[in-house]
């Protein structure tokens, strides 16, 4: 039986009174991309704090490559699962390159030096998120979506098996949403890992994401393959609004009516 990178059993979110989540159950498997929607407050954010171990569920169980969550150290956890906060990257006292290399600290042998390979898997990042001719400059002086993409840098070279992107097209321009999601997917799918995104666009789930998570206002939720979970009914349930859609080919668009 394959091993799943993820499994969540009937978990039940909860902050203070407010029911987020009620028996929610799904899982990642390798090389699968999955989108996380719903309207502000559904939980999207603490049910991605709780697979971190950062919010305790109410009930339910949590697995990481078939591994109890509470079983695994901050450090071994951090071996499995990497995540880009919705929040991005702080302005801390830093370089470019010696930011990125903290995505390399669970992996190595010493806290107080690099390998040559750890320093390798950094620029390539680097290069990767067109960052590498700002190696050295300081975090402070970076715009937000060069921060956005440093926050990416950091996250591939940390390397886990399950990625959790919270609101990752924050402060990107179109153009860099499209390359760096695609980016993002090719290194997923070359690694073997998997994805859980949280995000307020529908379309962009829809073209990056091959199942989706889709919170209702009521706790409930609606999980399965994209095409089939992202329907008007679904959507407009959801987002307690009309959601309409159109299509040309293959492509499908959903905006609010």
């Amino acid at each position: 039986m394959t091993q799943s990178l993820l499994h969540i059993e009937s978990v039940q979110l909860q902050i203070a009174e407010q029911r987020l989540c009620d028996s929610l159950t799904f899982s990642i498997q390798a090389r699968e991309s999955w989108g996380l929607l719903g309207r502000n407050g559904a939980g999207k954010t603490t049910l991605l704090h709780s697979l971190l171990g950062l919010h305790k569920p109410v009930s339910g169980t949590i697995k990481i490559a078939d591994q109890s969550l509470a079983q695994f150290s901050r450090r071994e956890l951090a071996q499995h699962v990497g995540i880009l906060l919705q929040e991005g990257i702080d302005s801390l006292p830093a370089t470019v390159l010696e930011t990125v290399m903290l995505g390399r600290h669970p992996h190595s042998q010493s806290i107080l030096s690099e390998s040559a390979a750890d320093q390798e898997i950094a620029q390539a990042a680097l290069q990767e998120f067109q960052l590498g001719e700002m190696a050295a400059r300081a975090i402070d002086t970076l715009s937000g979506g060069e921060r956005q993409r440093l926050a990416l840098a950091m996250l591939i070279t940390q390397a886990p098996a399950l990625y959790l992107l919270d609101e990752p097209s924050n402060h990107l321009d179109v153009a860099f949403q499209t390359r760096l999601l695609s980016t993002l997917q090719a290194r997923i799918h070359a690694q073997g890992a998997g994805m859980l995104m949280a995000t307020h666009d529908i379309n962009l789930a829809a073209r990056y994401c091959d199942h989706i998570v889709l919170l209702l206002p009521n706790g409930k939720s609606i999980v399965g393959v994209g095409a089939e979970v992202l329907n008007e009914e679904n959507l407009s349930a959801a987002y307690e609004c009309q959601i309409k859609s159109v299509s040309e080919g293959q492509l499908t668009l959903f905006y609010p009516a």
